[in-house]
Parts: C-alpha cells; sequence; structure tokens
C-alpha cells in the first residue's frame, strides 16, 4: 500500500492511497466515528503517475483537492480563487492598508488553529506512523505532527508568485491569470521533479507554519479518527489482495 496523501477538517481525517480513499468521521453530538472507502475513480491515475507528463500538475491538483472535498469546501475554494483572479486582474494585491491585512491574515490563521489543527497533526501522525508499517493508536500518538509532505511547502513559492505575478505580467504584456497559472504550474513543477522542502529558507517557513499555526497537539478524538481512517485503508487493501485473479 503506497500512501500518496491525505487532507483533514473539523472532525474529519481522509487519507489516500494510489487506490482508494478513506474518510474517518467524528460526530459532534454522539462523537462517534465512522469511516467510509472508496476506491479512486480511473481518471486519478494521471495524478500518481510519471508517464502522464503532459497533464499539467495544476490540474493534478485541482483535481486531487476536488475530489476530497465535500461541496461546501469546493465552492469555498472557488470562491477565494475566483477573488484572488478578480484582484489581481484590476491591479494585483493592494498593500496599502496594511493593518487591515495582517488582522485578516492573524484571524484567519486562528481560525485554522482553533478548528483545524489538532485534526491535521492527526492526519500527519496516522500517515508517518504508516510509512513505518505501524497502524496502532499508540504509534500514531507517538509519531510526529511535523512532517515535510506537508502541503505548507509550497507557501513560500505561492506568496512569491501571487505578488510577483502582476509585476511580470506587465513587463511581458501577458494577461495576468494566465502569468499567474503559468508560474503556479512552475512552482509545481519544480517541487514534484524536486522539492521545495529542499531550500533551507522555505523548508524552515514550512516547519514554522506547522509548529505554530497548522498543527497542534492532537487530543484521543482526533486520533482514533485518523487512525479509523488509516486501518480503513489498510482493511481495503487487505481485501483486494485476497480477491481471485483470473488467469
Amino acid at each position: 500500500m503506497k500512501i500518496v496523501g491525505g487532507m483533514s477538517g473539523y472532525r474529519w481525517v481522509s487519507i489516500m492511497s494510489d487506490r482508494f480513499v478513506a474518510t474517518a468521521t467524528c460526530a459532534k453530538d454522539t462523537q462517534e466515528i465512522t469511516w467510509r472507502v472508496t476506491e479512486q475513480r480511473s481518471q486519478l491515475g494521471i495524478i500518481h503517475h510519471r508517464k502522464w507528463w503532459f497533464v499539467p500538475q495544476v490540474a493534478r491538483k485541482a483535481m486531487f483537492i476536488w475530489i476530497q472535498m465535500g461541496w461546501l469546501h469546493r465552492a469555498l475554494t472557488l470562491w477565494g480563487l475566483g477573488l484572488i483572479m478578480i484582484a489581481m486582474q484590476i491591479g494585483g494585491i493592494d498593500l496599502s492598508h496594511p493593518i487591515e491585512s495582517t488582522i485578516g491574515i492573524v484571524l484567519s490563521g486562528g481560525l485554522v488553529w482553533w478548528f483545524v489543527a489538532s485534526w491535521h497533526a492527526a492526519e500527519h501522525q496516522a500517515i508517518t506512523a504508516a510509512d513505518k508499517g505501524q497502524y496502532d493508536l499508540a504509534a500514531i500518538a507517538r509519531a510526529p505532527r511535523i512532517t515535510t509532505r506537508c502541503g505548507s511547502r509550497w507557501f513560500v513559492p505561492l506568496v512569491l508568485v501571487t505578488f510577483g505575478a502582476p509585476m511580470l505580467a506587465h513587463s511581458v504584456g501577458w494577461p495576468i491569470v494566465l502569468t499567474w497559472l503559468a508560474l503556479i504550474e512552475l512552482v509545481f513543477q519544480i517541487d514534484y521533479w524536486w522539492g521545495w522542502q529542499r531550500v533551507p529558507v522555505f523548508k524552515q517557513v514550512m516547519l514554522g507554519l506547522q509548529y505554530l499555526v497548522l498543527t497542534r497537539r492532537a487530543g484521543i478524538l482526533e486520533l482514533k479518527t485518523a487512525q479509523a481512517a488509516i486501518q480503513a485503508l489498510v482493511d481495503a487493501h487487505k481485501e483486494l489482495n485476497l480477491q481471485p485473479h483470473a488467469d
């Protein structure tokens, strides 16, 4: 079983292998943990195989996020992307109100830390333990919550792209949105073939974000939810291996 990624949110953890997606949810009222496993759609093969080199990394990431997200998260993501593109089209990022911008960033980070960070940490811990072949709750609890596999490794490159795309577009005469997408594709291609976590400054920012904002100590409910997701994934692969194969 090869784990290729994961996502998490308030009271849920989703972990993806190269064949299945397992999502565990903890009910708010009863604290009952339920899970479901779905087989990846055939289109997802393009995400994991290098032979599909002609498929843009932007499209791969969008497909990965789109399939794992619920409809509410999809709508919020599209709304946020739309705002970014509109802001760029009318002249780029406005830095004339640093206090308001800082307050918005702090509030957003606080919401992530309060509602999502502990579930994100449990997701990291479950994946890290599973990479060592350990799926029990104790092993997951011992695993570190900080990892270089986290998508936060894209933070610095994407911030630079967001601020740099309007300037580059104006200098070369390209549409801003097209320039932004091209630079994001470059960011993802570099990460795919090399890895931004290899750049010391970017790595330290990534680890710092995880330590301070994106993860915090997971409680027993978060850990049990993550363990339910990873165990469901393991069971799905065991059942697959037990199925008879035609000669």
